[in-house]
């Protein structure tokens, strides 16, 4: 595996926490140089929860996406989004429905909070039968909308029993990024 080549240390980490099964919320970053191996180590690490059956959520922004509104939380959400969403109240429902381009939107855009709290929803459905990876790659590339939904829904995720995980990539650091790096730290330690 090339993860084990490149970055031998940190990959057994990175395997350890990406197949562990822990009782609450925990985080990962991976940092590091632009070609360090970032990516390949959060690749590695989705294929091994993977292989550990363990449901995975990824998202791969890129700068030119940026700007475009909940573009990182379709990537996460649109495989479990049918399935997991039974349970979300109405309201809320509807607006992740229109964030993810399910719905067609009204004169306003989905309300935050509720985007927020539908995908707080989702990611409890996905970790109430075992451990949830959450795999965001170059994180700094995640659009806003995005970012402050997952943030709003981590920071809430730690008070639930069940497991979830997060990991995230970043080769630099944003100011505007400082709200999920904060939620990792401290919301999910």
């Amino acid at each position: 595996m090339a993860a084990e080549r490149v970055r031998p240390s940190e990959w057994a980490r990175v395997r350890h926490f990406a197949t562990a099964a822990p009782n609450t919320p925990s985080a990962l970053a991976i940092g590091g140089k632009a070609g360090a191996g970032k990516s390949t180590l959060r690749r590695a690490g989705v294929e091994a929860a993977t292989a550990a059956e363990h449901r995975v959520l990824c998202s791969e922004p890129t700068g030119s996406e940026n700007d475009m509104s909940f573009a990182g939380l379709t990537d996460l959400l649109a495989d479990s989004f049918a399935v997991l969403t039974g349970d979300i109240r109405a309201p809320q429902r509807e607006a992740l429905e229109v964030a993810l381009l399910l719905w067609p939107a009204g004169t306003e855009p989905p309300a935050e909070r509720a985007v927020g709290q539908a995908v707080l929803g989702v990611l409890r459905g996905c970790a109430a039968p075992g451990p949830t990876l959450i795999a965001v790659d170059d994180v700094h590339w995640l659009d806003e909308a995005s970012l402050n939904a997952l943030v709003f829904a981590l920071r809430r995720l730690r008070a639930v029993s069940t497991a979830a995980k997060s990991a995230r990539v970043s080769s630099r650091s944003h100011t505007c990024r400082l709200t999920w790096r904060m939620c990792v730290t401290h919301g999910l330690e």
